[in-house]
């Protein structure tokens, strides 16, 4: 009650700061005004005072016009109405904005006007309706013509007093939680004229202002370059259309009570992002503000949640201070900005009445006073009273203040107010910036700029030159901007990064000291060696938390001559180079949030769907490029060389391994997830521990050279053992690292691999591909469509072990399994499903019967068996046997539920085909 009852008098005692009781009619004004009219102006005149963070938007006033928004939104947009309104009613118009709903997404917005030369009922209330409708009023008030709230879709509602003449005095707008917000910029569309972002990496990738991914304060060579108000302010911070006020960060943490960002500790001199302001001030550099849409002290609310204010300098650094909730002294530093040029008014108040772009150098000073405490000058910023904001000094952030009986008393005030003479002030450009301010919007990249396409500028992202939006490179060919209602999209051809450039980068990397020092391996992996068709292969066991062997990791190593044949590395990345792989980036977590992340990897998947942390769309096997399904066959066929070589070791030396973790079988791979990195890209720590996933995962790489490593993950006990609960969070050092080259294979067997260690992949060249194969487990699929859908994009093609080239073998020709269809057929021909027969020509569904007659979509169900069921090979030779029939049907997993379920059009199809073998197709499914 006693807490109800002082918030009651203070709330009176701001009331009566705005609504003096000596005046007759401010008392009858009192009286009659509606309690929702009143609560909203004692809101807003605690809005007025700077010190004081419940409000949007500061009251935008003048000697003759008052205007006051309601709580929750900014304050109501006054211009000058001086000038139309009658002398004798000016002097003492006051407008109160108040009466907000806020019910659900309908904000319903009331002007309540107050006319103090007249009677009480000439008083003019009007309601805007937030869906869109449109509400209009004749205003009473003498001179003054209609009062119109146009409603605009999401909640947003605006009006403007209409003169008799047609001039217009402001234009007001709101949205759904306030009435009379400020004007908002209309977001997605073309008219802005400021960078703003979605996203604060898609700003950070396209801008070099600002890369702070986190923090507020954007430093390069310890120099501040770029400041993010946003969210997490200081009490005293204040924005006005000329003049920024924030802290500089740093030494805060929650508080426990509050949960909100508070100063943990006091900063001094020694705080580096003081050190950082004060060099950029010495250096003569200017600072870019960005402009967060949670910031409580915008004159607006943001249309977007980054936008760039523009180049400010730094005009004053000073030390404050506050009382924690122990009473005990916390000092920070503040920095005060002024926008450059002066002259010109500001996106962010445009409408609210700000005026601070009409003062001029000189015109106010505000004075400084010589400490006694400490002998150092300080300016007298406060409305307070001055203080030594020095905070060495014993006096520091010390305000005297009366406390009766004619005595007074030094305390650190946790309430006090900049004074107008401050805020007024202006410096000139010329004496404190000597570099030359860098372009807000960054140029695009063009050709020239390009030697191959893939230099790590070139995934930066782009402001869009059309929205102002700036936008990251998700695709690997292209940009597309992330404004949802622009268009706009560019590109830069790609130069074909040769062979020679790999050799020569390889060369280069062999020789540097990173990759001399690539090859570590603990005391813990044991090491096998063999040699497989022509490859130096190193095997690597890892064990688990009992010693024993859990998993293998082989490297198979290219030599030059392997790389060289016929559609072998070297051929198959420069085809990738030439290619359309669909690879892009995806978040990597926050998916959606602005302050989503994505992989610094492009990434496509074909085959079976993967699921792993990262989404990413997949193709299946049959609209895959040659050089997928080449990749997906060599990777095969390394598997199951290396798991035989495993296992033949393990017999011959009586090695003890988890039989749960490697099954020592090989699996068809029916998925390949193509990777590509331009320079710089990385691929960082993670696993391959997915449910769905069989224990093998075999990766080609190919151009640039890499560094691969293992380490043990946080919570098992393998290498490095945690001594304190501390080191427990900390990541261990890697037990085996390796270098992988252009052509090398490497390939992991054992769940436990990924269950207990996890690796990462750092390139270091100008274009790596690598394609990474895995087997998916459609059994562990539930969702039965997902798992129709793994079965249908995972088929692989009949024959595919033809193109793998093996080594010393030579590899198969795509002609090998696209040999055109014939009555007679050498014994053992290679062949291809109908479904990929021929690519680029005619879908081939249509002569093997396989869409229904009546020309329909057949449906879910249908497709999924015509695709999956009856993908049947079309070469067969004459006179095969029943036995050779029925192994058929076992190898496309048709069995009797299967052809149950099949079509007659599917069936007739089959049996067509089974024909050439001279059998029915009753014959063939009785045998089955």
């Amino acid at each position: 009650m006693a807490s109800d009852r002082s918030k009651r008098k203070a709330s009176d005692s701001l009331e009566e700061e705005y609504f003096p009781t000596n005046s007759k009619t401010a008392r009858r004004c009192k009286q009659t005004m509606p309690a929702a009219t009143r609560s909203s102006a004692r809101i807003a005149a605690r809005a007025t005072r700077p010190d004081k963070s419940s409000h949007s938007a500061p009251i935008i006033y003048n000697d003759d016009f008052l205007g006051i928004g309601s709580g929750n939104g900014a304050a109501a947009n006054v211009t000058d109405f001086n000038a139309h309104l009658h002398p004798d009613t000016s002097r003492y118009a006051e407008v109160f904005g108040g009466m907000n709903q806020g019910l659900s997404s309908q904000a319903q917005g009331g002007i309540y006007g107050v006319n103090h030369s007249f009677d009480i009922a000439t008083t003019t209330n009007v309601i805007g309706n937030g869906n869109g409708q449109t509400a209009y009023y004749n205003a009473p008030l003498p001179h003054m013509g209609e009062v119109t709230s146009n409603g605009m879709t999401g909640g947003r509602v605006g009006g403007a007093w209409m003169m008799n003449d047609g001039s217009e005095h402001a234009t007001h707008t709101g949205s759904g939680d306030a009435s009379f917000a400020a004007p908002q910029h209309p977001q997605g569309t073309a008219k802005t004229n400021y960078v703003h972002s979605y996203n604060r990496a898609a700003l950070c990738d396209s801008v070099d202002y600002f890369k702070s991914h986190e923090g507020g304060n954007y430093h390069f060579n310890k120099t501040t370059l770029g400041l993010l108000i946003d969210s997490h302010g200081s009490i005293r911070d204040y924005i006005d259309g000329t003049v920024v006020i924030t802290n500089l960060g740093g030494e805060k943490k929650r508080d426990s009570t509050t949960a909100k960002m508070t100063h943990g500790e006091s900063q001094t001199k020694e705080s580096k992002y003081f050190q950082f302001l004060t060099n950029t001030v010495s250096l003569g550099h200017a600072v870019v503000i960005i402009l967060g849409d949670r910031n409580p002290r915008s004159p607006i609310k943001p249309a977007f949640p980054y936008s760039v204010m523009g180049h400010f300098m730094v005009t004053d650094i000073w030390s404050e201070a506050s009382l924690d909730n122990q009473n005990n002294k916390v000092a920070f530093w503040m920095v005060r900005l002024e926008k450059i040029p002066t002259a010109q008014m500001s996106w962010w108040v445009r409408g609210t009445g700000d005026d601070s772009h009409l003062y001029a150098v000189g015109q106010n000073v505000c004075p400084s006073f010589i400490c006694s405490g400490c002998g150092n000058t300080s300016k007298m910023i406060y409305n307070e009273g001055w203080t030594c904001l020095k905070p060495e000094c014993p006096n520091h952030f010390q305000f005297t203040v009366d406390i009766g009986y004619g005595q007074q008393q030094s305390m650190v005030l946790g309430k006090v107010h900049y004074s107008t003479t401050f805020l007024r002030e202006r410096k000139d450009p010329s004496l404190l910036i000597r570099h030359p301010l860098a372009p807000l919007v960054p140029a695009l990249p063009t050709r020239a700029d390009a030697a191959f396409g893939t230099e790590k500028d070139f995934k930066k992202g782009i402001v869009c030159p059309q929205c102002l939006c700036a936008s990251r490179r998700v695709r690997w060919c292209r940009w597309e901007c992330e404004e949802p209602t622009c268009d706009f999209t560019y590109s830069v051809d790609f130069n074909i990064y040769s062979i020679d450039e790999v050799r020569r980068e390889t060369k280069m990397a062999k020789k540097a000291k990173p990759m001399n020092k690539a090859i570590e391996i603990s005391n813990i992996v044991q090491e096998w060696t063999t040699t497989i068709a022509g490859y130096e292969v190193n095997t690597y066991a890892l064990p688990g938390e009992d010693g024993t062997v859990v998993g293998t990791v082989s490297v198979l190593h290219a030599t030059e001559g392997i790389c060289a044949k016929l559609h072998g590395p070297d051929d198959m990345y420069i085809n990738l180079q030439q290619r359309d792989l669909k690879l892009q980036r995806k978040a990597a977590r926050l998916h959606g949030n602005r302050g989503e992340e994505l992989t610094s990897h492009f990434a496509s998947n074909w085959g079976a769907p993967y699921k792993f942390g990262v989404m990413v769309d997949t193709t299946g096997f049959d609209e895959a490029p040659e050089e997928i399904l080449r990749g997906v066959s060599q990777l095969t066929w390394a598997q199951g060389q290396i798991i035989n070589a495993i296992d033949q070791k393990i017999q011959d030396d009586s090695i003890q391994y988890a039989a749960t973790s490697m099954s020592l079988r090989s699996e068809p791979f029916n998925e390949l997830l193509s990777l590509g990195y331009f320079e710089d890209c990385v691929i960082n720590y993670h696993d391959d521990g997915e449910r769905e996933l069989g224990p093998t995962v075999a990766s080609l790489s190919l151009g640039s050279p890499s560094v691969m490593r293992f380490r043990p993950k946080k919570r098992n006990s393998i290498g490095h053992t945690p001594k304190t609960l501390d080191d427990k969070s900390k990541n261990k050092p890697a037990v085996l690292s390796f270098p992988l080259y252009h052509g090398d294979i490497c390939i992991m067997h054992g769940t436990d691999v990924h269950r207990l260690y996890e690796h990462e992949v750092k390139p270091n060249g100008m274009l790596r591909y690598a394609m990474t194969s895995r087997y998916i487990r459609p059994e562990t699929i539930n969702d039965e469509a997902v798992r129709a859908d793994a079965l249908i994009k995972g088929k692989l093609p009949a024959g595919i072990e033809a193109l793998a080239y093996k080594g010393q073998d030579e590899t198969g020709d795509l002609n090998d399994m696209n040999a055109e269809v014939s009555s007679v057929e050498a014994p053992g021909t290679l062949v291809m499903d109908s479904s990929t027969v021929q690519r680029g020509q005619a879908d081939e569904r249509a002569d093997n019967d396989v869409s229904n007659d009546s020309g329909d979509i057949p449906n879910a169900d249908d497709r999924t068996q015509a695709d999956a069921d009856a993908s049947v090979p079309t070469q067969l030779s004459q006179g095969s046997s029943i036995s050779q029939a029925t192994a058929l049907l076992d190898d496309l997993c048709l069995d009797a539920e299967h052809l149950s379920r099949l079509s007659p059009q599917q069936k007739r199809a089959l049996g067509n085909r089974l024909i050439r073998m001279g059998l029915t197709c009753h014959e063939a499914i009785e045998e089955n």
